[in-house]
C-alpha cells in the first residue's frame, strides 16, 4: 500500500514537460516577406487612381495651352503635374507584384474618364466648356489612356499565368527581341503621326473655349481616335514578349522628342509664336499628347516587367 501510495504521488508531483514556443506559437514571417492584402491594395489604388488621372489630364491641358501660344516650356506646373501623376501610376503598377487588383482599379477609373469625355464630345449639347475639356476632346486622350491601362492589366495577368506554367522559360527565337523592338518603333511612329493628323491647326478654341471651333467631331475623327487607342493597346501588349523593346520605342519616339527635344527647339526658335503657322500649332498640340501616351505606356509596363522577373 505504501508502495502504491509513493508511486501515485511521485507521478502526480513529477514536473510537467515544458513545450517549446516553436511548437505552440505559429511561425512568424519576416517583415520583408509580408504581402499586402487585396483589400488594402484596392482601397489605396481606388483613391490614388482618380487623383493621378485627373492631375494627368489637367497637366496635359496646361502644356497644350502654353505650347499653342508659343511657350511649350512655359508651364512648370504642367510638367510637375505629369511627373507626380507618373509616380502615382508607377506605384499602382508596382502593386501588381502582389496582386493585379491595383491596375484593375486604375483601369476602372480610366474607363470612367474615357466614357465622360466620349459623352461630352459626341452626345453633349454644351458649346462652351472648360479649357482642359476642350483640349482633351480633340485627341480623346482619356480613351487612349483607358486602352493602355486595359492592355497593361490584361498583359500583367497573362504573363503571371504563363510564368507560372513555365512557358516563358522556354528558348525563344533568336531575333525575337529585335523584331519586337522594330515593331514597337513602327507602332510608336504611326501613333504620333495619327495624333498629329487629328490635331487642330488653330489656337482660336483656346480663347473662346468652344469645341465647335476644333471642327464638328465626325466619323473620321472617331475612326482616327479609335485607331490611336488600338495602336496604344498593341504597343503596350508587346511588353508581354519584350518590355525592353517597348520601353526603347516609347522613350526614343514619344517621351524624349515630345517632352524635351521638340519643345526645347520650338521655344528657342519661337516658331510657334506666329498665329498663322498652322503646322507649328498642330505640332505644339501633338507633343504633350504623344509624350503623355508614351509616359503612360512606360509606367504601366513596369508591372509587366515585374511579372517577367518572378
Amino acid at each position: 500500500m505504501s508502495g502504491l501510495h509513493g508511486t501515485f504521488f511521485s507521478k502526480q508531483n513529477s514536473p510537467v514537460p515544458a513545450f517549446s514556443s516553436s511548437i505552440t506559437d505559429p511561425p512568424r514571417r519576416a517583415i520583408s516577406d509580408l504581402e499586402l492584402g487585396r483589400r488594402t491594395l484596392f482601397i489605396v489604388s481606388a483613391i490614388l487612381s482618380p487623383i493621378a488621372l485627373g492631375l494627368l489630364y489637367n497637366s496635359v491641358g496646361l502644356l497644350q495651352a502654353v505650347g499653342a501660344t508659343g511657350t511649350p516650356l512655359g508651364s512648370p506646373g504642367g510638367q510637375l503635374g505629369l511627373l507626380v501623376s507618373a509616380v502615382l501610376i508607377a506605384l499602382i503598377s508596382h502593386s501588381s507584384r502582389w496582386s493585379t487588383i491595383g491596375p484593375a482599379a486604375l483601369t476602372f477609373w480610366a474607363a470612367v474618364f474615357a466614357i465622360t469625355i466620349v459623352y461630352e464630345t459626341w452626345f453633349s449639347s454644351d458649346i462652351v466648356i472648360s479649357e482642359v475639356e476642350a483640349l482633351l476632346q480633340w485627341s480623346q486622350l482619356p480613351l487612349v489612356v483607358f486602352f493602355v491601362c486595359l492592355a497593361a492589366t490584361l498583359a500583367t495577368r497573362y504573363v503571371r499565368r504563363k510564368k507560372g506554367d513555365g512557358e516563358f522559360t522556354q528558348e525563344r527565337p533568336k531575333y525575337e527581341g529585335l523584331m519586337i523592338t522594330l515593331t514597337a518603333l513602327l507602332l510608336a511612329v504611326a501613333l504620333l503621326i495619327l495624333v498629329y493628323a487629328l490635331a487642330p491647326r488653330s489656337a482660336g478654341p483656346l480663347i473662346i473655349r468652344s469645341t465647335r471651333e476644333f471642327g464638328s467631331p465626325g466619323l473620321h475623327t472617331a475612326l482616327i481616335a479609335f485607331a490611336i487607342a488600338l495602336i496604344a493597346f498593341l504597343l503596350t501588349w508587346l511588353a508581354t514578349r519584350s518590355v525592353m523593346g517597348v520601353q526603347l520605342a516609347v522613350w526614343a519616339v514619344l517621351l524624349i522628342p515630345c517632352m524635351v527635344l521638340i519643345p526645347l527647339v520650338t521655344t528657342l526658335t519661337g516658331m510657334i509664336a506666329t498665329p498663322n503657322n498652322s503646322t507649328a500649332i498642330a505640332l505644339a498640340m501633338t507633343m504633350p499628347v504623344g509624350g503623355t501616351i508614351g509616359l503612360i505606356v512606360a509606367v504601366t509596363t513596369h508591372g509587366i516587367a515585374l511579372m517577367h522577373k518572378r
